[in-house]
This record gives structure tokens, C-alpha cells and sequence, in this order.
């Protein structure tokens, strides 16, 4: 297993569904712990680049990396493969710059009609139509 960027013919291919959804495990599992890439890249030995590549799907990470990873996460190696079905799907959409905040934003509403117009505001700048009926 390599840790370069796959390519074919020199152009680079589209990252790997899995290696997105173990990126996306580890960034979310980062976050959660509120720990920066570059401690968590110290503690698995790894430059904070290649974890940030990791957390990208940009590369693919190798077994010992991967355990590695996991112990500086303080979670077990199946979180970040998804040893169940629901586990082995995680968005990518959660990779994305701002994904987390907007997410802890959400969950920290606590009337369900905030939450619900939040919902449709999203809803409705994602389809670029009008956020409020006129």
C-alpha cells in the first residue's frame, strides 16, 4: 500500500470512497477532541501534512499508520474503518471547510423550530432559491 497520490498516466485518479470515509473519521474524531493536526500528527509520528492528506483522502494510509492514528485518537482501529454497515458511511460532505462548525451550530440549538429554520435556510441556499417566501 502506498502513501503517494495515486495516479494514472501522471493525472492524479479521484480518492478512494474508503479512504474519504477513514479521512472523514479522522478529521471528525480530531475535532471532537478539539486537537490540532500537528499534535495529533506528532503523537502517531507522522508530518502534519501527510494527516492532513490523510484526512483528505488524498492519500492512502498504511496499516501501521493507521493503528498508529487510532491510539493517538484514544479510539479503537474498527471506528476508523466502520466495522458495521451504518459506521462505513460517513459523508463526505463532513470533510468539507466549515462542516463541523455548522454542524455543532445545529446541535447546539435547543428549540426544534430554530433547528428546522436552520434546516430550510441551508435547504434553500443549497438549491439557490430565495431562503424566505415572499
Amino acid at each position: 500500500m502506498s502513501d503517494s497520490p495515486r495516479t494514472f498516466a501522471g493525472a492524479p485518479l479521484e480518492p478512494d470512497p474508503i479512504d474519504l470515509a477513514i479521512g472523514a473519521r479522522l478529521r471528525v474524531q480530531r475535532h471532537h477532541l478539539g486537537l490540532t493536526l500537528q499534535a495529533v500528527a506528532a503523537a502517531a509520528d507522522c508530518s502534519h501534512q501527510q494527516l492532513q492528506r490523510y484526512e483528505q483522502g488524498r492519500n492512502r494510509i498504511t496499516v501501521s499508520a493507521l493503528a498508529r492514528l487510532a491510539a493517538a485518537l484514544a479510539i479503537p482501529v474498527a471506528a476508523l474503518i466502520g466495522d458495521d454497515e451504518a459506521a462505513a458511511y460517513v459523508p463526505a460532505a463532513l470533510i468539507q471547510p466549515g462542516a463541523l462548525e455548522l454542524l455543532a451550530a445545529y446541535a447546539a440549538l435547543e428549540r426544534a423550530d430554530d433547528r428546522a429554520l436552520l434546516l430550510r435556510l441551508v435547504n434553500a441556499l443549497s438549491r439557490d432559491e430565495p431562503a424566505w417566501p415572499r
